[in-house]
């Protein structure tokens, strides 16, 4: 995990490279680990293998997250994010854009009520400043 948070932080401007992507990817895979599809609507909510599996691992994705957010959030997080996000060419597939949208969504939903919270690092980003 630090190592994927290394590449992360290696990310320079207009130096996004295939790594970064694959990274970021991985990045959001371990913040995020269960695809929204069965968990974005009730009516397929129930003992579903997977929501089951989730729900006994589920201390370890919030540690693994916590440890995530230690490690990038005085990294330009959204900075860097936003670079990944914008390198990914929007006529093909957007998986990476994807994974960035469910990190960057995530590390809101998780740290928005702690002291220098993960709300801060994106109202204190100079590229939402208008």
């Amino acid at each position: 995990m630090k190592e994927v948070c290394d590449v992360f932080r290696s990310i320079a401007a207009n130096k996004v490279t295939p790594i970064h992507m694959v990274a970021i990817q991985a990045l959001s895979s371990m913040v995020c680990p269960v695809y929204g599809d069965f968990y974005s609507f009730p009516w397929k909510r129930g003992p579903h293998d997977s929501i089951l599996e989730y729900n006994e691992a589920s201390s370890t994705f919030e540690a693994l997250r916590q440890l995530i957010y230690n490690e990038l959030k005085n990294s330009d997080f959204v900075g860097r994010c936003l670079m990944v996000f914008n390198k990914e060419d929007e006529s093909k597939h957007v998986e990476v854009r994807c994974s960035v949208l469910r990190i960057m969504v995530q590390m809101l939903i998780s740290f928005n009520e702690k002291p220098n919270d993960a709300l801060s690092m994106f109202l204190n980003d100079k590229n939402f400043k208008t």
